[in-house]
C-alpha cells in the first residue's frame, strides 16, 4: 500500500486510537503503526532540513522565531519553502500490510475525524 507523506500523521492518529479489537488485530495495528511512525519521523526530519536550509542564517545557523510560545524557522523565501514542502508532501511511502484488516480496525476507532479527514482516510484505503 502506498501513502502520500502528508497523510501519514492523520492515518497514524486514527489507527492509534482504535479500541475494542482482538489481540490479532492489535498485532496487525501495532506493526502498521511502527511502519507509519518510521516514515512520519523521516518526513518531519526532511521538513525540518528544508526549513533550516531556507531560513535566515546567523553565524551559520538557522534563525528561529518564537511567537505565542511556538518556535518556528524564519524562512527567507516562503514561496520556495512551500514549493519544496509540497514536493516532499506528495512523495509516497510503501507500507506492507493487510489493507482490509487495517480498515476494519479504523472503523472501530474512537477518533473523531475533523472536516475532510474521512475523505482522506477513505482515499488511502480505496473505499
Amino acid at each position: 500500500m502506498t501513502i502520500e507523506k502528508n497523510k501519514l500523521q492523520i492515518i497514524l492518529e486514527v489507527v492509534a486510537l482504535s479500541t475494542g479489537i482482538t489481540f490479532s488485530q492489535a498485532r496487525i495495528r501495532d506493526a502498521f503503526i511502527k511502519q507509519l511512525n518510521e516514515h512520519a519521523v523521516a518526513f518531519n526530519q526532511d521538513r525540518v532540513k528544508i526549513a533550516e536550509k531556507l531560513s535566515v542564517q546567523k553565524n551559520g545557523k538557522a534563525v528561529t522565531i518564537k511567537e505565542n510560545g511556538v518556535e518556528s524557522y524564519n524562512i527567507k523565501d516562503p514561496e520556495k519553502f512551500n514549493k519544496e514542502y509540497e514536493i516532499l508532501s506528495k512523495e509516497t511511502v510503501t507500507i506492507t500490510c493487510d489493507k482490509d484488516a487495517i480498515y476494519k480496525i479504523i472503523e472501530k476507532t474512537k477518533y473523531e475525524p475533523k472536516f475532510g479527514e474521512v475523505e482522506i482516510i477513505d482515499g488511502v484505503f480505496g473505499k
